[in-house]
């Protein structure tokens, strides 16, 4: 029996346009104002050249939602003449309540993305993993929000587990989120250092920035229960397709291999030749033992690609 851990490049690999500098175009399109509004946050303004806009936030669009330039935003926080007569004293719940409105935007992310989500359309994709397409016990866990494996290939929604949510849950937006809990702790320190001194403006400005991190901050521990049935199935082989085994999500690696008690031989496929190294060091972090991994080109693994 096998497990299959499936990532976005398998959609792409399908020719479906769900890499997020898609979804930054369907914002553009359907939501203007939220998109310039989220992209000054991480200094993309009007006229940027595509390329700055894809490396500074849109490649690795997860990761850089931690990357805002706090100090920037702080210190035009506290120069701000917010107009009251009492200056910045006893003003506390009035600057939070006005960088709550600024940054309100983020509060919408998800929603958008599940919009967005919808509009793909899969209904005209064919299989290209022959292996997939003659599935009948394998066990499949997807970071996808997409239904691929189940309208295309297929296999029963029971033996799908989308981590991190799909277009079957109705009542859930899709998950998505940065790993840097350091951000979080950095910023509360500094929230600290500020009641200390008793400066409002500054603790008002620095809650709101916690509350930012948080909110964008995808603590996979919460996820990581969901793998817990794997124990019960005899996998011989992990297959890891479509996944850079990197950034947020490259814990899940660890504690699949654990759930699993290591015994299962794992192939993992890469698009480039260039990601090979990364990918290697990543898995040798993790705990992996080299003999009990392989690095394959993905050319294999989409034998019936068109």
């Amino acid at each position: 029996m096998k497990l299959y851990i499936i990532g976005n490049g398998f959609d792409l690999a399908h020719r479906l346009p769900t890499a997020y500098w898609d979804f930054r175009a369907y914002l553009e399109k359907m939501h203007p104002d939220f998109l310039e509004s989220f992209e000054q946050h991480y200094e993309i303004y009007p006229g940027a050249s595509e390329e700055y806009k894809r490396n500074l936030l849109w490649n690795d669009f997860e990761t850089n939602l931690a990357n805002i330039n706090e100090s920037v935003i702080i210190e035009n926080a506290l120069a701000l003449d917010m107009g009251l007569e009492s200056g910045p004293v006893g003003i506390e719940d009035t600057l939070r309540e006005y960088f709550r409105n600024e940054y309100k935007y983020i509060d919408l992310l998800a929603g958008y993305l599940k919009h967005w989500v919808r509009t793909i359309r899969i209904r005209d994709t064919l299989p290209i993993v022959s292996p997939i397409l003659k599935s009948t016990d394998d066990q499949f866990i997807t970071f996808n929000y997409t239904s691929v494996l189940e309208n295309v290939y297929g296999i029963d929604s029971g033996r799908v587990l989308h981590i991190h949510g799909s277009l079957h849950d109705q009542d859930d937006d899709p998950i998505l989120g940065h790993g840097n809990s350091n951000r979080i702790e950095d910023i509360k320190g500094r929230k600290n250092h500020a009641q200390i001194s008793r400066n409002e403006a500054e603790i008002s400005i620095c809650s709101v920035i916690h509350d930012y991190y948080r909110t964008t901050h995808k603590n996979i521990k919460n996820y990581m229960r969901k793998l817990t049935y794997l124990w019960k199935y005899p996998f011989d082989e992990i297959i890891v397709a479509g996944h850079s085994v990197a950034g947020v999500d490259l814990p899940y690696f660890r504690q699949i291999d654990d759930i699993t008690q290591r015994k299962s031989k794992w192939k993992i496929y890469y698009f480039r030749e260039s990601e090979k190294e990364g990918m290697h060091n990543n898995l040798i972090e993790q705990g992996f033992v080299p003999k009990r991994f392989e690095l394959l080109d993905s050319k294999e693994f989409y034998d019936l690609r068109r």
